[in-house]
């Protein structure tokens, strides 16, 4: 079908639905950043691949089709993607921007009838945004099926993977041990919790220490579970999904009542009934997520319902000790794995002089070389392989197309590329040219690896949060009128969501993930970039995990202080560094980082004499400025943006 011809389509089934307007989300029933290919309705809609956005489609009034729009929402990481993907009877509509109405203004401005949403692919959250603009008289809910797969003739049916178990050895705690704090945690609310609503997916995985391949990049699988305050745990799962071993390993923690994936929203409503008819007071809660979507949320009757997020996000970010471990070793692998490719891609374009390598070509032969590590079982995230001008599109999907562009010795080339092994996820960025870079090159990726080096060293004090950390990366782009649209880092599960809440550093304070104190255990991206528009694009990527600070005091009452240590081992390229524009102090942090570099990556370079050269290279020391001559720890502005 063509756009045009999808879009008919849809209008005629709006039409029969009685509604002006419908809502297209991104998410599915768990409202989970990657879907399924039989959930990929907005991409089927408009075209638009990116893993953020939201499309409306309207009727318009009388014949002719006057007034039919359709619009695409989606915030400054995709901007120029959009450009791309979007056919000519989109709009696309830059989230973020000043100018820019939000999806609840825009409807209550344009469209006077109603709007239809499907209640099983729309959180609480935005509902609730939508309802407080609109109000609920004018929101429809469309029963099942979705009025997107009414017209999609090839609409790839449900997952159906297997479930296998993740062992204590890389969970490091046991599902009894994990529901006794669940329990715990219910208990401590002030209201009577009588049971929790386990949606998100990677929560459900957690809690049980299960994974699965539902989800592309993600090794979750579909399924709810229900926590109740004492009594059997309730996980409604299609039954074909557990092998003889998971049920074992169910049953060994006491949870026998397993239920088909389907009869979650009846169950919850069946329940919440009968605590609504009490008359005891305070009436026993079930507790849900502002996540959750809006069929689970209207099955509880509000006089029972506790909408709050669940606890087991904040456990399930705060690693365990076998998690970190895990997750360390997993980065050494993975880093080993990314410097032999960035090793043979320098022997190949530079040494060896070939040409016709594509942005497609490049990501699969790191995937090649990621496949031969231990315990790895995919990418986290579709690799962004993005070679001059694709650079700037920041989250860039290379396809073998004629925009996929070829790799020269005349272009900045960024890698951003992650793995999921058994024992921890990965997510990594490096920008490199293979030539010789230009002078405004090298002071931008200079000044962005400043930004990364700051949150790298810094310190902070107990319930500091990603918010106030964000500028760090920021100012030594700001002192010279530059900046990135979008957040310095993002929390990462151990062998979960490469994007995991609830934390982040960001500048948004609204945002949950900025406003959730950092605490030792948690692992969080550290990635400032910088984008010249139609021409490359600079990111500098490591993980970090939160660790406590040894400091001389600890002002006031004893208060603890933290800080990062790198999970990320991978050189980062000293061609593109401007010397001038370092301190001291910086260059000495990055020749520590280079050494534990080398040392850790060494034993997988043993067997090949010319990686293990380009290794001792690639990590060499920086020249360190003496103590009389170092550069101010603030360089002024140069001429080139004044």
């Amino acid at each position: 079908m063509t756009p045009a011809a999808k879009l008919s389509a849809l209008r005629e089934e709006m039409r029969k639905a009685g509604v002006t307007a419908f809502v297209v989300l991104t998410q599915d029933a768990h409202n989970s950043e990657y879907v399924g290919k039989r959930d990929m309705r907005r991409a089927w809609i408009s075209g638009f691949t990116g893993s953020q956005g939201v499309a409306v489609v309207t009727v318009g009034e009388g014949d002719g089709g006057q007034g039919d729009q359709a619009l695409l929402w989606t915030d400054g990481r995709y901007f120029l993607q959009a450009e791309k993907e979007l056919s000519p009877e989109w709009t696309l509509m830059r989230q973020g921007l000043q100018e820019t109405p939000t999806i609840p203004q825009w409807l209550k401005r344009n469209v006077a009838g109603q709007i239809g949403l499907d209640p099983y692919c729309v959180s609480i959250s935005f509902y609730t945004s939508l309802t407080d603009a609109l109000g609920a008289t004018r929101i429809t809910l469309i029963d099942p099926p979705n009025l997107i797969d009414r017209i999609w003739p090839d609409q790839p049916p449900m997952a159906s993977s297997q479930c296998f178990v993740q062992p204590l050895q890389y969970a490091g705690k046991s599902v009894k041990d994990k529901v006794a704090d669940v329990r715990k945690k219910m208990s401590e609310e002030g209201e009577l919790v009588h049971g929790l609503v386990v949606a998100r997916l990677d929560e459900v995985a957690w809690l049980l220490n299960l994974r699965g391949s539902d989800i592309p990049y993600t090794p979750v699988f579909l399924g709810y579970v229900v926590v109740p305050v004492s009594g059997s745990v309730r996980v409604y799962v299609n039954e074909a999904k557990l092998t003889d071993e998971v049920k074992a390993h169910l049953a060994e923690n006491d949870i026998t009542d397993i239920l088909p994936y389907d009869n979650v929203v009846e169950d919850v409503k069946r329940i919440s009934q009968m605590f609504s008819y009490l008359r005891c007071y305070p009436r026993p809660r079930m507790w849900i997520d502002p996540s959750t979507n809006v069929a689970l949320h209207s099955a509880i009757p509000p006089e029972v319902r506790l909408m709050s997020h669940t606890p087991i996000m904040v456990m399930k970010a705060v690693k365990t000790g076998a998690e970190i471990e895990g997750t360390k070793h997993a980065h050494i692998r993975d880093g080993a794995a990314k410097s032999r490719y960035l090793h043979w891609l320098e022997k190949t374009i530079v040494t060896e002089g070939k040409e016709g390598l594509d942005e497609v070509d490049l990501a699969d032969k790191l995937q090649a070389f990621r496949s031969e590590m231990a315990d790895y079982v995919d990418l986290s995230f579709p690799s962004i392989s993005a070679v001059g001008s694709n650079g700037a599109i920041i989250h860039y999907k290379p396809e073998k197309s004629a925009g996929c562009k070829k790799i020269t010795r005349n272009e900045m080339y960024l890698i951003d590329s992650g793995a999921q092994y058994r024992d921890g996820t990965t997510d990594v960025t490096r920008t490199l040219h293979l030539g010789t870079p230009s002078q405004k090159q090298k002071e931008c990726f200079t000044r962005v690896l400043k930004g990364h080096v700051a949150v790298a060293r810094c310190i902070f004090p107990a319930t500091t949060t990603g918010t106030q950390l964000d500028c760090l990366a920021r100012q030594h782009l700001w002192e010279v009128g530059l900046d990135y649209l979008h957040g310095t880092g993002h929390g990462v599960g151990s062998f979960l969501c490469v994007h995991e809440g609830p934390i982040g550093i960001t500048t948004k304070g609204n945002s949950r993930a900025g406003a959730v104190p950092l605490q030792p255990g948690m692992i969080v991206s550290n990635e400032p970039g910088y984008y010249e528009s139609n021409e490359w694009g600079i990111r500098i990527e490591n993980l970090v995990t939160v660790v406590k600070a040894e400091t001389r005091n600890n002002f006031p009452d004893s208060r603890d202080y933290y800080g990062f240590e790198n999970l990320t081992m991978v050189p980062i390229q000293k061609k593109l560094i401007d010397l001038d524009l370092l301190t001291r102090d910086e260059v000495l942090y990055l020749n520590d980082y280079h050494d534990e570099v080398r040392a850790k990556l060494e034993p997988y370079a043993q067997r090949d004499p010319d990686f293990l050269a380009w290794l001792h290279e690639a990590t060499l020391p920086l020249p360190v400025p003496p103590l009389q001559t170092a550069a101010p720890d603030r360089p002024p502005p140069t001429s080139m943006y004044q």
